[in-house]
């Protein structure tokens, strides 16, 4: 694996400031650490979901409007550090299904509608991760009354033209933005290349995949960089309130593979 020369600094500097770190925390009970960071995690969220709340009132504002007028990164950052994240949005969309089906099927019209009105919020919720929006768009357009269908579609156009606009991907400070992983695969179709293999660049701090592609077309190589840091450290942080010693694996994970 190449390692880059600021990478390399990086570590250095980092290394040094880890090696002091611990010393000090040494001397604290692991229970008042664990207690400070959960502390810290909540008050964070509570932050940020504010601001999510509120850029997502504003978007009913831009919806006429061309997506290129809201600013999509704002929301996704309130979405990223709030309590909604979800990176990988499998749980997230198995739930619009089941809650769709429900409100669908119920002959209650209580539950049905307490169904719908579940579906309502949790796609609310999470109505700035692009997988979830793109997965919720046809259940919606089955049953018009679980969202607003033109609202979803310039969220969805918004989300795609956010992320292939992060950046270029020809080098490392280029690197797509990612921060769930339907992106990956969002900017992979939009090259228009196939996927060969991902190695993983990580000073413990930033993480990257390097996707080695081929262009469909012409079958030339290329290497197409994109910057999963939001990820990463959104799940060490959530393993660390239960660990403290968690470190996230470089091993690039199965969902990560662009399969």
């Amino acid at each position: 694996m190449k390692i880059f020369l600021p990478l390399l600094c990086l570590c250095v500097f980092l290394s040094c400031v880890v090696a002091i770190v611990p010393n000090a925390h040494a001397q604290l009970p692991r229970a008042t650490l664990e207690a400070a960071l959960e502390e810290r995690v909540v008050k964070r969220q509570t932050r940020y979901k504010f601001m999510y709340e509120k850029w997502m009132l504003k978007a009913r504002e831009y919806v006429k409007l061309p997506v290129g007028q809201y600013p999509f990164f704002t929301l996704l950052d309130a979405y990223t550090k709030g309590p909604y994240y979800d990176p990988f949005g499998k749980e997230t969309i198995d739930r619009l299904y089941e809650l769709a089906y429900q409100a669908e099927t119920t002959e209650d019209a209580d539950k049905a509608q307490e169904a719908a009105i579940s579906f309502q919020n949790l796609l609310h919720n999470h109505m700035a991760n692009l997988d979830v929006v793109r997965a919720a768009i046809p259940l919606v357009r089955q049953n018009s009354y679980l969202s607003d269908i033109e609202l979803l579609e310039w969220m969805q156009r918004g989300l795609q033209q956010r992320v292939l606009n992060s950046g270029n991907g020809a080098v490392l400070y280029n690197a797509y933005a990612i921060y769930t992983s339907g992106e990956e695969m969002e900017v992979l179709r939009s090259r228009n290349v196939k996927l060969v293999n991902t190695e993983v660049l990580s000073n413990g701090l930033a993480y990257y995949h390097v996707h080695l592609v081929e262009d469909a077309r012409t079958g030339r190589a290329d290497k197409i960089y994109m910057n999963l840091s939001a990820i990463v450290q959104h799940i060490t942080e959530i393993n660390r309130l239960k660990d403290l010693d968690y470190t996230y694996p470089i091993p690039v994970p199965e969902d990560f593979t662009g399969e």
